[in-house]
């Protein structure tokens, strides 16, 4: 497909017509950009066979430099974001709209106050705004790659309280101190350029 995307149908046309396709995004399952992906590819054969997970950004960018991947699928929330886009051997092939899973500031059952914070740093910005009202002060924080790697780290001890989606509350046994809504967010898919 030649075009920029800007629908999940533009999307949905372009896998239609690529079978073979791989598309890469930061994992593991449970991630918000998991969640994003599931809703893409609706058909679980189709996840199962292009969905590729991987720890972190910077190996999604070297996936797809090294053709490992086809796709990558970026949220623009990612802070370094701008590596991708000023890559001289990648193109942007498109964009969608899609709501994130809800986010939610939570502790390890028992912990009234908590010392050690896990988020990622996409939304470390929350505890200073979203969930300032029940963030204390002072605290340590643990940044890890993804919003369910912030629950991992809860559940090894790590940390005492973490900010961590719909999918780290599947994974992980937390109390919920407060929610914040999920949101519209731009998601961004890359190829290499040919």
């Amino acid at each position: 497909m030649s075009g920029f995307w800007s629908s999940v149908q533009d999307f949905k046309n372009h896998i239609d017509k690529n079978p073979d396709v791989l598309i890469g995004t930061l994992g593991p399952k449970g991630t918000s950009c998991d969640h994003t992906l599931n809703y893409l590819l609706s058909d679980e054969n189709d996840l199962d066979r292009r969905r590729v997970l991987i720890d972190n950004f910077s190996d999604i960018y070297s996936s797809l430099i090294n053709s490992k991947i086809d796709i990558a699928m970026i949220p623009a929330a990612y802070t370094q974001v701008t590596e991708f886009f000023w890559s001289a051997e990648l193109k942007l092939l498109g964009s969608i709209i899609y709501k994130t899973p809800d986010y939610h500031f939570t502790h390890a059952k028992g912990v009234t106050k908590p010392r050690k914070i896990a988020t990622c740093s996409a939304v470390e910005h929350m505890l200073k705004k979203q969930f300032a009202h029940c963030t204390p002060e002072p605290y340590e924080l643990v940044i890890g790659a993804s919003t369910l790697a912030a629950a991992n780290d809860v559940a090894d001890g790590k940390a005492d309280a973490c900010i961590t989606n719909d999918g780290g509350l599947k994974e992980v046994d937390l109390e919920v101190i407060h929610t914040q809504q999920g949101v519209d967010m731009s998601w961004l898919f890359f190829r290499k350029k040919t």
